[in-house]
């Protein structure tokens, strides 16, 4: 799956269940990562060992939550 996500002016393409083709999304503008709410390192220690593989491990539920819970 392909989408595009806008933040402050800028595209950013991404894919997969994290953006990057099942991996965290990286980007180098300033802006983005200015607007941006980090992971908390409970949510990455289950996606580092959830087991998923071009997809979401068993962390999506955690994942999900979170996300909705820090949607602006």
């Amino acid at each position: 799956m392909m989408g595009t996500a806008r933040v402050k002016g800028n595209s950013i393409t991404i894919s997969g269940a994290y953006g990057g083709d099942g991996l965290p999304r990286t980007t180098d503008i300033k802006e983005v990562w200015e607007a941006a709410t980090p992971v908390p390192k409970e949510l990455y220690d289950l996606w580092n060992d959830g087991g998923g593989w071009n997809s979401c491990g068993n962390e999506a539920t955690a994942m999900r939550e979170w996300a909705l819970e820090n949607l602006m």
